[in-house]
């Protein structure tokens, strides 16, 4: 859970920014039309991107690498510089 909570963060970020621009879209002439649009253009690139990050996290797991969930973030910082 440590490493899917940034990717829930910025996505109720982006769901939240997207409804105040739906509700300020509602706002401009009172066609509920324009809110709509943005909203479903919101929610169609949260749930793409959830999709995608589904994907590339099964993808993991069936290579046999290590959970995505807990493994390391793909940099290895244990690397010691040579000394100089």
């Amino acid at each position: 859970m440590r490493r899917i909570r940034p990717i829930l963060v910025i996505m109720v970020g982006l769901l939240i920014w997207g409804g105040i621009h739906s509700y300020g879209a509602y706002l401009m002439n009172h066609n509920p039309l324009r809110g709509l649009v943005i909203s479903a253009f919101t929610c169609g690139f949260l749930a793409f991107w959830g999709f995608l990050i589904y994907w590339k996290w099964d993808y993991l797991n069936r290579r046999g690498k290590a959970s995505p969930l807990s493994g390391p973030t793909g940099v290895d910082l244990s690397v010691k510089r040579p000394e100089s």
